[in-house]
């Protein structure tokens, strides 16, 4: 399994490099927590990271809802842990996006890790994602 695990490390690598002049800058800001006074939202300083975007409408049917994703984040780097008490690391639902068009929405799922609505393969040597696709809402 080690193998195949360095196999997939060194494929994700080389489709960064290949996609290089595919990915366009997004903004994360990491969920911190809740004000303590107002109890809005509070984040960590924004990071720009290089993301494959799909801006485009699907209609997306769970149980008994529909919604609408409205673009599609994959990121092929690791994305380092905010640290941050409460969060789902290192993308929290609650976490937001900035799009280089502008757009921001919510976040509707984050694959990695199996928690929450999470899926993906996962490295055994970091217990992290190979790659983080977001859908935003």
């Amino acid at each position: 399994m080690a193998d195949f695990a360095k196999l997939v490390r060194s494929g994700v690598a080389l489709i960064d490099k290949t996609v290089a002049s595919l990915q366009v800058t997004v903004t994360h800001e990491a969920w911190t927590g809740n004000d303590a006074t107002y109890g809005t939202p509070t984040f960590a300083t924004a990071v720009d990271r290089l993301a494959l975007v799909e801006e485009k409408e699907v209609l997306l049917q769970t149980s008994g809802q529909d919604i609408i994703q409205r673009a599609k984040i994959l990121i092929l780097r690791p994305i380092t842990a905010n640290g941050a008490t409460g969060r789902i690391e290192p993308i929290d639902v609650r976490d937001k996006f900035t799009l280089s068009s502008g757009y921001t929405g919510p976040i509707l799922t984050v694959g990695g890790p199996t928690e929450e609505k999470r899926t993906g393969l996962v490295d055994p040597s970091t217990n992290s994602p190979y790659m983080y696709e977001v859908s935003l809402g």
